[in-house]
């Protein structure tokens, strides 16, 4: 399994969207960095999951979350 590192700006933009929809909703924000979390974890496993985007940068793919992402992460 491949490891996990996330860039401080990475870190620092999950503080700022948590806090965001906390500020209505504190256990849907919760819920959305365990999805985040989830998703990490299987992109250790399987890096090319998602669709590229190489007109954006080389290697880089997106995955959406949200309903469409959730059956990639169960």
């Amino acid at each position: 399994m491949a490891r996990i590192i996330r860039a401080p700006a990475a870190k620092a933009d999950a503080v700022e969207i948590w806090a965001y929809i906390a500020a209505d909703n504190p256990s849907a924000a919760d819920r959305l960095l365990n999805r985040f979390d989830r998703i990490f974890q299987k992109l250790s496993t399987q890096p090319l999951l998602g669709k590229a985007v190489e007109e954006i940068a080389p290697n880089l793919r997106f995955i959406p979350i949200g309903a469409i992402s959730s059956s990639i992460v169960r």
